[in-house]
């Protein structure tokens, strides 16, 4: 994964970015109507969205 959001341009991070936000909205959601059976998808997405942010930093 990590290698992948290097590769990308600005704008297609921020639209991986946009679509990571919006994942995890609906992970938090499914996690309060206990419908999430995997918590740990959860950490992941962050990760992820920290590694996009990190990427479309170092372009800066």
């Amino acid at each position: 994964m990590k290698k992948e959001f290097k590769s990308l341009d600005k704008v297609g991070l921020q639209k991986v970015l946009k679509e990571k936000e919006e994942e995890i909205l609906g992970l938090n959601f499914k996690l309060v109507n206990n419908g999430l059976q995997n918590y740990r998808i959860i950490r992941k997405t962050k990760k992820d969205i920290a590694r996009v942010k990190t990427a479309l930093r170092e372009m800066e």
